[in-house]
């Protein structure tokens, strides 16, 4: 007597694996997110999987907006000014400076991840901001690429573009300061 195995149902054998390896294929080359099929009742959806941590890309494809928290610049440590000897042989003395230097003015602008900064939305083109342009709330600053993704940090704070603390092509850091806002 034969032993009686179940099938399938007939929406798994719709689709075979050369022909979900073609949709992949697809999803690599038009650099798609997902795939979505329909035959009949049948219905195939393929999705890309987040790419590795370590995965840095080069292209400018995907843009994706953030907004990043403003974050108030902390004020320098208070250093320590030795004094020279004087030059008839007295002893040197070493003092600290008791007045702490100013703080810098305005909010900065870190990075939310870490990532390569482009100051322009591509190569060639002009930077999105510069030293003592005029922002308000949601103007784009410039884009932090991660993982094959291009992420548009925004402002959340109106003012003047005070400095832009990194360069174009720069890798970044998160927490990094990007852009100081007064």
């Amino acid at each position: 007597m034969s032993e009686k195995t179940e099938n399938p149902p007939p929406s798994v054998l719709r689709f075979s694996f050369n022909y979900v390896s073609k949709l992949a294929a697809l999803i690599d080359e038009h650099h798609l997110n997902d795939i979505e099929v329909h035959d009949g009742e049948s219905k195939l959806l393929i999705r890309r999987a987040a790419p590795s941590l370590g995965a840095m890309a080069t292209s400018h494809d995907v843009v994706q907006t953030m907004s990043v928290p403003v974050m108030p610049v902390p004020p320098p440590a208070p250093s320590a000014t030795v004094v020279a000897a004087p030059a008839s042989g007295e002893p040197s003395a070493s003092t600290t400076d008791s007045s702490p230097p100013p703080a810098a003015a305005g909010h900065v602008i870190t990075s939310p991840m870490v990532g390569t900064a482009y100051l322009s939305p591509e190569p060639g083109a002009a930077q999105f901001v510069n030293t003592g342009d005029k922002i308000d709330v949601g103007t784009p600053l410039l884009i932090v690429e991660a993982m094959k993704m291009m992420n548009q940090i925004t402002s959340e704070t109106s003012g003047a573009v005070l400095e832009v603390l990194v360069s174009d092509g720069q890798p970044v850091e998160y927490g990094q300061p990007l852009v100081r806002i007064g």
